[in-house]
């Protein structure tokens, strides 16, 4: 009996060392690199943007003191409601690079849109930025929505009589940027 005691302790022991290990989180864009940095000041900005549909804009700012540099993004903010037990808030980042690349997908759906019509097979063209947010539209017969997706639960939907608005949002946010003294490469 003791020695299934002492087994059962040592085993637990080991297990909870595994478990109290720190896990290392790897930044999935430039912004969350400057975050990251450990020893270094930061100042974080966020400057209200603009708004499209039910997603508010804001620009970010990340100023490291000790570098006398500075990071622009875009975050994306959204209010969800799937059920009175799952509600709310998702927040997405773009980099500052990112934002035309956004743009470019749009550009392509405004080409691709004119092409595909209500017999095509059901389309989706989608962006998928470093840090995980989903730009794109589908199309499915009659049915065509652009969406940016934040995670497994949260997907704004828009329709497309809105893509000349969240068009502007992007390429307005690009403008911003470079208005501030950001660089977009």
């Amino acid at each position: 009996m003791k020695r299934v005691t002492g087994f059962l302790v040592m085993l637990s022991l080991c297990v909870l060392s595994i478990w109290s290990q720190e896990i290392k989180q790897t930044p999935s864009t430039q912004f969350e690199q400057v975050l990251l940095q450990k020893g270094s000041l930061i100042v974080k900005e966020f400057i209200d943007y603009n708004k499209v549909g039910s997603i508010s804009g804001q620009i970010a700012v990340l100023s490291d003191v000790n570098k006398n540099t500075k990071f622009y993004a875009l975050r994306l903010t959204h209010f969800y409601y799937n059920s009175k037990y799952d509600s709310g808030e998702s927040l997405g980042l773009l980099d500052a690079q990112e934002i035309n690349s956004a743009i470019q997908t749009l550009d392509f759906i405004r080409k691709q849109i004119s092409v595909l019509t209500d017999s095509s097979p059901y389309t989706e063209i989608v962006y998928t930025s470093n840090s995980g947010i989903v730009i794109g539209m589908y199309k499915s017969g009659k049915d065509t929505k652009l969406f940016i997706k934040f995670d497994y639960k949260d997907t704004a939907f828009m329709e497309m009589k809105q893509f000349d608005e969240l068009y502007s949002f992007f390429t307005g946010a690009k403008a911003k940027i470079l208005e501030l003294g950001g660089v977009i490469k």
